[in-house]
């Protein structure tokens, strides 16, 4: 199949889960012999989306890359200020005020919807990912019945969710990868069930996921923790992903509990935290530190309340670690409960008792790891599921052709 792919942004140094899921895809594809195609903006940052990478067309991995300029970058006060405006009641904004707020929440690409003109009677399908950002909603309404339309929605709950704006990408879809059947409720409850769907998850390479494991060997050298027990959060440092939650918890518990124990925060520090004693603020790491960091920890953190799949959880099964993650997010909690791999908690008195029963009880600890790791393997390694994608697209196509 020729296949082509839009997505806000695009690059192995990207660490966004939509970003690294559709590159992923894309690049599983190119490798299983469909000619895959990409066309996306030149940001890096979220914040600003100022041009980064350079225009034009490149390769990655096998993959045809387009990128194209925005406008000019995002003025992020500005933003925040219209922000504010359109979310005190989305269903009231008018019209004209949704599409300038999604043009600011970008990337802003002029040139996106002439390049989709030019160039999408070559492609057999298309594929748009993460609803939020200007390029899958132009895309999905640009091509809407003259190409078969995939959409990766990559859905949580959140008030963007409800701007009525959205209303029409994700009606004219012709077929919908979800990545939990958390996500899939989620929007059926939202937009009702108007396109053929699956539920597909994020595939994993179990053999690359593992290459760097040693038990926390290299982690341990590189921050100086020694032999300390530790557990480990993986992902953004923001204040959105509870990040700073986490933090306050955690002291709370060494302060309560009176353990000697280290919590590991790896990630992008887009909130800045306090380094001291029992925190340690890695910040981002080589794939090489973070295995060996995850393979080592007593268990990881997961204090998100808004996610949609959460690929450090399956990285974390695959090194047979067990986790401790935010009940209060649907799809945590139900890839959590699924796997066997771990513990939900919600409020504080929970997160307590599950870290003490991980750390009291280290034969529990390892179980769950094993369970996690079995779920990975039987649901997620690509060779598993790469097959159901293919049929998803296929049948897709086939449906859409039909009634064209």
């Amino acid at each position: 199949m020729r296949l082509l792919y839009v997505v806000h942004r695009y690059h192995p140094d990207i660490p966004g889960g939509a970003e690294i899921a559709c590159r992923l895809f894309a690049t599983q594809m190119a490798a299983r012999g469909h000619d895959v195609e990409v066309v996306t903006s030149c940001a890096r940052d979220y914040m600003t989306w100022a041009d980064v990478y350079p225009p034009g067309t490149s390769e990655i991995d096998g993959v045809t890359v387009h990128r194209l300029s925005i406008a000019s970058p995002r003025d992020v006060e500005r933003f925040n200020l219209l922000s504010a405006v359109v979310r005190h009641d989305p269903r009231l904004v008018p019209w004209d005020r949704q599409e300038r707020w999604l043009e600011e929440q970008g990337p802003f690409l002029p040139s996106l919807e002439p390049w989709l003109e030019e160039n999408y009677e070559r492609f057999d399908a298309v594929v748009a990912f993460a609803y939020l950002y200007f390029t899958a909603p132009t895309v999905l309404r640009v091509l809407a019945g003259r190409r078969p339309l995939l959409f990766h929605p990559c859905a949580h709950e959140e008030w963007t969710l409800h701007l009525p704006l959205y209303d029409t990408p994700f009606r004219v879809a012709d077929g919908m990868a979800y990545f939990t059947p958390e996500e899939q409720a989620l929007v059926h409850g939202r937009f009702g069930d108007r396109a053929h769907g699956e539920v597909i998850g994020i595939g994993l390479d179990t053999a690359a996921a593992t290459r760097f494991a040693d038990g926390g060997v290299r982690f341990r050298a590189e921050t100086g923790i020694g032999e300390r027990q530790y557990v480990t959060y993986v992902g953004r440092l923001d204040r959105s992903k509870g990040v700073v939650e986490l933090v306050t918890w955690f002291r709370e518990f060494c302060n309560r509990t009176g353990r000697d124990l280290v919590l590991a925060l790896l990630g992008d520090p887009v909130h800045p935290i306090e380094p001291v004693d029992d925190v340690v603020v890695a910040g981002v790491v080589s794939e090489e530190v973070r295995q060996s960091a995850v393979s080592g920890a007593t268990c990881l953190v997961h204090p998100s309340y808004f996610e949609s799949f959460s690929m450090v959880l399956t990285e974390t099964w695959a090194l047979g670690r067990p986790v401790l993650v935010q009940g209060r997010c649907a799809v945590l909690a139900g890839q959590t409960a699924r796997s066997q791999g771990g513990i939900s908690y919600v409020g504080y008195a929970e997160f307590e008792a599950g870290l003490e029963r991980i750390l009291d009880d280290p034969a529990l600890a390892d179980e769950m790891g094993r369970r996690g790791r079995a779920y990975v393997h039987r649901e997620y390694e690509w060779e598993a599921l790469l097959p159901r994608y293919e049929a998803l697209i296929t049948d897709m196509s086939a449906v859409t052709t039909r009634e064209r």
